[in-house]
């Protein structure tokens, strides 16, 4: 039970975390989240450069390729996470048949097996609910300085 109760845990906080990547992403492809106006590290190499224009060129190279790693990252954790939510559906669809096995080959009262997996859908439900709140809070934090 304890292996199908962590199975629908990772199951559950891998669907919320893409959910989270998905608006993280929305939240960063808007217009006024480009980096072009956040102040990144000062590089003395390119401060030292005596044409404003050349160094402003350089800076906005450095912005240009800070957005697009940013983006790339994301599209990456997204494309990772996706994996996970099917690895981890199919760990607690396996689980989950094989405790109905175990439970059914065991138990000579089919009262008392349903009850236990009725038991166990109850647990696997109260994990997602709490996954979900957490989740909730993150995408609500996102654009927020508590975020940021």
């Amino acid at each position: 039970m304890k292996d199908t109760c962590s199975a629908k845990y990772n199951q559950e906080a891998s669907e919320q975390a893409y959910l989270l990547i998905q608006k993280q992403i929305q939240y960063y492809k808007s217009p006024n989240q480009s980096l072009k106006n956040a102040s990144l590290a000062r590089l003395d190499i390119i401060d030292s450069l005596e044409d404003p224009e050349l160094r402003c060129q350089f800076n906005q190279q450095l912005n240009d390729i800070a957005e697009e790693t940013r983006y790339q990252l994301l599209i990456l954790d997204e494309e990772i996470t996706r994996e996970e939510i099917t690895t981890y559906k199919l760990l607690y669809q396996d689980r989950m048949d094989q405790f109905r096995r175990t439970c059914s080959m065991s138990s000579k009262n089919s009262q008392s097996f349903l009850l236990i997996m009725n038991l166990i859908q109850q647990r696997c439900s109260k994990i997602a609910e709490r996954i979900q709140c957490i989740y909730s809070y993150k995408t609500r934090c996102i654009g927020t300085k508590a975020y940021i």
